[in-house]
């Protein structure tokens, strides 16, 4: 009787370590399987990834698990992960297309990594990055890639620009008020759910001695330098003809409809709403500036530029119920999901 007992718990052990090790192995087995299903994919298209004098050719379709990856939230549900893999395909087919292209028969098959706007991450940081999720979530993404295969966004027969942004201000805007540029298929449409997200708004407050630090360290600015002459001075003061901007203010003189700042005087020269932000390190160029106690108050809405699809109102929709494709129906205006030939 205690010999069968003894057997039991032995027999019970091994089980409960068996189990998580033939699951792994399981996993690892599918993911092994589907890496082969992509790399035996031979869309045509290739990445030319060069290591020093050393290069070679990655397929798109494996390129983008890659890519995807390590851009990816593991919490994002498989119809966001298939929203994301379209978009990216879309977006190094257009840069195949639109910038710099090596050499191939067709002339347009064959891009330098370097030329995309995609980054591909290795294994290694892959498994850094998503630890004892790792297994699981590349056959997630593996699966993502191979069910939209070969899938792209286009517009009137051309692929789209598929711009995509964190957080929108609460809808996202049109190319032609952030850039003056009329794309058809990127409009204002409402994205509500982005209000929630919790870094939605930035709220920092400067005073105006590290303001001029700031801009003045960063190579802007140049008036504050004790050296400079009066007469340098005085033609940093003007921007656009000869307009003049008061040396005592800091403030935004330009903006768009939704808020977008396109010119702020900084203290007498006015810098665009890009480098206002890049100096600042703030999260998006739609900013508002408070008079306070104890110097000025800057207040950042949303991540990014809120143009084309936004990342968190993505996967809200995504959790909802909404398929890949009818998210980017409705992120991107009439555009159609075509089948790259």
């Amino acid at each position: 009787m205690v010999s069968n007992r003894f057997a039991a718990v032995i027999i019970g052990i091994f089980v409960l370590f068996a189990i998580p090790y033939v699951t792994t192995c399981i996993v690892q087995g599918k993911n092994n399987q589907k890496r082969q299903n992509i790399k035996s994919v031979k869309s045509g298209m290739n990445v030319c990834i060069s290591d020093g004098e050393e290069y070679e050719l990655i397929d798109v379709e494996e390129y983008i698990v890659y890519a995807l990856a390590g851009k990816a939230d593991v919490t994002w549900n498989d119809e966001m992960l298939k929203t994301m893999a379209v978009i990216f395909r879309t977006s190094i087919y257009y840069e195949m297309e639109h910038q710099l292209v090596t050499g191939s028969e067709k002339g347009r098959n064959i891009i330098n990594e370097e030329d995309l706007y995609e980054i591909r991450y290795s294994k290694a940081e892959l498994k850094e990055k998503l630890g004892s999720d790792y297994n699981r979530f590349m056959e997630r993404v593996y699966d993502a890639v191979l069910l939209t295969g070969g899938q792209t966004i286009t517009y009137q027969g051309e692929f789209i620009m598929p711009v995509y942004h964190s957080i929108s201000i609460g809808h996202t805007i049109s190319a032609n008020e952030l850039y003056g540029v009329d794309i058809p298929y990127l409009r204002n449409v409402d994205s509500s759910a982005d209000i929630e997200a919790e870094n939605f708004t930035e709220i920092v407050i400067y005073s105006e001695n590290r303001i001029k630090k700031e801009f003045q360290e960063k190579g802007f600015l140049d008036i504050w330098q004790e050296e400079i002459s009066d007469e340098n001075a005085e033609q940093n003061q003007k921007s656009d003809g000869e307009t003049e901007y008061p040396e005592n203010e800091f403030k935004i003189v330009e903006a768009t409809e939704s808020g977008f700042a396109k010119k702020i005087n900084v203290f007498g020269q006015v810098v665009d709403g890009k480098t206002f932000s890049k100096v600042l390190n703030l999260s998006s160029t739609n900013v508002h500036i408070d008079k306070v106690d104890s110097g000025y108050r800057v207040i950042a809405i949303g991540r990014g530029n809120s143009m084309g699809l936004s990342l968190y109102g993505a996967t809200a929709f995504a959790q909802n119920g909404m398929t890949y494709d009818e998210i980017i129906d409705y992120y991107y205006t009439d555009v159609e999901i075509s089948n790259f030939k």
